[in-house]
């Protein structure tokens, strides 16, 4: 699923800032669209693994996207720092979907997290992951896996 019209309006604007620094730091001709689209696609490559917005979807490459130009452009750090936490509550909003009296057990955020930092430790083999340096495949195991969870613990509890 691409980025859709109100997220193309965000995203835009921000590659647009990041465009202008590099070529104003390169002697670039910014307005050479070709050269323009060319950038653009290889930074989206580094920040999504996609080259194109049609290929991303609207949740967590939207995020890396966005977190990528917003350093590029040396814009502030709301998208570095929604990065940090995005995954964290996909994953939250997809267990809650499945079991919202599961999640109760979570006294904060942070005990969640560290509940999923466990789970992807034992998909990644290795040591303390963040959630944020995890891959697409990686992120769609660990969403698979917090789902049963939430799942087993509803039927558990049906069937105490």
């Amino acid at each position: 699923m691409s980025f859709n019209r109100a997220l193309q309006g965000k995203y835009r604007p921000l590659v647009s800032a990041a465009w202008k620094l590099h070529c104003s730091r390169l002697s670039v001709d910014e307005s050479d669209k070709l050269a323009r689209d060319k950038w653009t696609r290889a930074e989206l490559q580094k920040s999504t693994g996609k080259t194109s917005t049609k290929d991303c979807d609207q949740g967590r490459h939207f995020e890396r996207a966005m977190s990528h130009f917003e350093a590029l452009a040396e814009d502030g750090i709301h998208w570095q720092l929604s990065r940090q936490n995005g995954d964290a509550k996909r994953l939250r909003w997809h267990a809650g979907n499945n079991n919202p009296d599961w999640l109760k057990q979570f006294a904060t955020e942070a005990a969640f997290e560290t509940y999923l930092r466990g789970i992807a430790s034992r998909i990644t083999s290795r040591d303390n992951p963040q959630l944020h340096d995890l891959n697409d495949a990686e992120i769609g195991t660990l969403t698979r896996a917090v789902i049963i969870d939430a799942k087993r613990s509803l039927t558990r509890a049906q069937n105490a």
